[in-house]
């Protein structure tokens, strides 16, 4: 046992307040102490590794501690550690502005950076707001989202919470969005639902500024629409003026075999949201695209002078955006979607086996994102506490890191996962649940 363990463990539970859970469960056994990550592996204070199933919670999309991007980092702490866009340019931002520009689809040519997911958001928020009121309509200024809607968890984003716990935890804080109905998986995606979706916006869209979508896998249950029933849902958006903007949080970058996921849905967005694994789990960064029709609202040529009410001095750091190049190389060489490719194919033959589990209700899969949801009351325990988080503490027991939210349990593994690690993941996993919700 490492000599400064027990007094770790002392700091944990006399000073560490832990996000997103029930303080009293950390002390009922002793906290996961991680030390080192390499690849889909995280070894903890005893020197036990585990398949890390969260890659890092969606941020080490590429696998941990990956060489290329560490180097990068280190380069340029030799350099230029920080400075805010808001004073001047640097050169890592430039770089990657225009990389981003050369890679993004539909034509999204202008950057603004922000520190991270939830910034880019509000962000967002203000831009579509203030693009609407440039354009003379003083009435569109609420926001529409779909199904249950996770966009970040400051007040400003979690204004777009669709059927979330935490919007009516913290409702007298937030303006309430239009919430348009939305399947849960591919077999409850039914034209009737969508003539549904339809109508709601159609009779929210004259006080509608923009559309706030997660495509493909929406929200903290991960909630799977099929890009067929989504592309209807924005065509019909763009035809009434509503602003599209795109969160590709949990789904850039090869999660779902594509560098971008709106890239399958196949309708242009006026703006794209990146965040989540732009640094390969390293640094915060956010990135909001936009079109030159929205720039241009912003003092662009032919444009007003208004600016853009909206800063954070740590976005856009000369850290983090060298970080992003790096990790921008790394999916351009193109092993990274193949590897995508063969880890989603691999996810497809083990996907039935879970399914069949009992205490299992349905398996939903989108790329390398799995949602396991389990035959549960849906109403929200904490990740921590209840069968869905004993899931996930019996699976750290044996050897992998899963999260759940709710009554479900979530499975993204970093693209260099190799095979035998994946069968271990979901036999791990498979025998979680049965251990638990066995009758």
């Amino acid at each position: 046992m490492p000599r400064d363990l027990p007094e770790l463990i002392r700091a944990d539970r006399a000073h560490l307040w832990h996000p997103r859970s029930q303080q009293r469960s950390w002390a009922a056994a002793d906290p996961l102490i991680l030390t080192s990550a390499s690849g889909c592996w995280v070894t903890d204070i005893h020197g036990r590794q585990r398949i890390d199933a969260t890659a890092g919670r969606g941020t080490a999309v590429f696998g941990h501690s990956h060489p290329d991007v560490r180097r990068a980092i280190e380069q340029q702490l030799k350099k230029l550690t920080h400075s805010s866009l808001q004073s001047g340019s640097h050169v890592p931002a430039l770089r990657l502005a225009e990389r981003l520009a050369e890679i993004a689809p539909w034509g999204l040519q202008r950057c603004f950076f922000g520190a991270n997911r939830s910034d880019t958001v509000e962000a967002a928020m203000k831009i579509s707001w203030q693009v609407q009121q440039a354009r003379g309509q003083p009435a569109r200024q609420r926001f529409a989202v779909v199904g249950q809607a996770h966009h970040g968890d400051s007040i400003g984003a979690l204004t777009l919470a669709g059927d979330d716990p935490d919007h009516e935890l913290f409702e007298p804080l937030l303006n309430e969005p239009v919430i348009l109905a939305a399947p849960r998986s591919a077999s409850d995606a039914t034209d009737a639902l969508l003539q549904r979706a339809m109508r709601q916006l159609e009779a929210a869209a004259p006080h509608l500024a923009a559309l706030f979508v997660e495509p493909l896998c929406v929200g903290r249950q991960w909630q799977m629409h099929p890009p067929s029933w989504l592309r209807a849902l924005l065509q019909r958006a763009r035809e009434l003026d509503v602003l599209l903007v795109i969160d590709e949080a949990n789904t850039s970058l090869g999660r779902t075999c594509a560098s971008f996921a709106v890239d399958t849905v196949g309708v242009a967005p006026d703006l794209l949201l990146l965040s989540n694994g732009l640094t390969n789990g390293t640094l915060p960064l956010g990135v909001v695209l936009a079109t030159e029709e929205v720039y241009d609202t912003f003092g662009g040529v032919g444009g007003s002078a208004q600016q853009l009410a909206h800063v954070e001095h740590w976005a856009g750091s000369p850290l983090s955006c060298a970080a992003a190049l790096a990790t921008l190389d790394l999916l351009e060489q193109g092993q990274m979607l193949d590897w995508a490719t063969a880890l989603t194919q691999q996810i497809a033959m083990l996907g039935p086996r879970l399914a069949n589990t009992p205490g299992v209700r349905q398996v939903r899969t989108t790329g390398v994102l799995v949602a396991v949801e389990l035959d549960l009351p849906s109403s929200h325990p904490e990740s921590a506490t209840g069968e869905a988080g004993a899931v996930v503490n019996a699976a750290r027991e044996a050897g992998a890191l899963l999260h759940a939210e709710g009554n479900t349990v979530l499975i993204q593994p970093p693209l260099c996962t190799p095979d035998d690690a994946l069968l271990d993941l979901f036999d791990i996993t498979t025998q979680a649940i049965r251990t638990v919700l066995a009758p």
